[in-house]
């Protein structure tokens, strides 16, 4: 296989939790909202205002992500819109890259372990991806954003950086109560 190439695209979903197939919800979002949201890129729920929010911090509070966006939203093109398609966070397992720190580190080094986000906020206004990251640096046993459940090993290599990840959301990071 070839060597990995840093290459982000978010937070990715594969599966449901009982592996069920992928699905989506529309969320309200924040009116006049200006910021862009990127494809798989983590969303806050704005208890204040009832609306969805894009993240800018790499390990959120408890109980306010509420799922990954599945669409890019240009917010200054398009801020008379009113809603966004959300992947409930609690719900999925999701496809991460890993950042470019540790480059010796292997698969077994990740499996169970706990992380946050790198690069939450930036994405790519061609493609509409986000660029966030998983945070090779902060791995941890306690508890954090993001467990790692799995290595992706149909997608390059299973060794140094940029490795391809399957993670979930621990749930005390998940906003699990009906919003709308």
């Amino acid at each position: 296989m070839p060597s990995n190439t840093k290459a982000p695209y978010g937070l990715m979903p594969i599966r449901t939790i009982t592996g069920g197939a992928v699905h989506t919800r529309s969320l309200p979002l924040k009116s006049g909202y200006t910021t862009n949201i990127y494809q798989g890129q983590v969303l806050l729920w704005n208890g204040t205002a009832g609306q969805v929010i894009a993240t800018a911090v790499t390990n959120p509070a408890a109980k306010g992500v509420v799922g990954i966006s599945a669409e890019f939203y240009l917010g200054a093109a398009a801020a008379t819109k009113t809603s966004i398609l959300v992947y409930d966070a609690a719900d999925h397992e999701y496809r991460i890259q890993s950042n470019g720190s540790g480059t010796t580190s292997n698969a077994a080094t990740y499996l169970m372990k706990n992380s946050a986000l790198a690069s939450p906020t930036a994405g790519n206004t061609d493609s509409g991806w986000s660029n966030a990251l998983f945070s090779k640096s902060g791995l941890v046993t306690s508890l954090h954003l993001m467990k790692v459940v799995d290595i992706d090993r149909t997608v390059g290599v299973n060794t140094g950086s940029y490795m391809h990840l399957i993670v979930r959301f621990n749930s005390a990071y998940c906003l699990n109560a009906t919003i709308v």
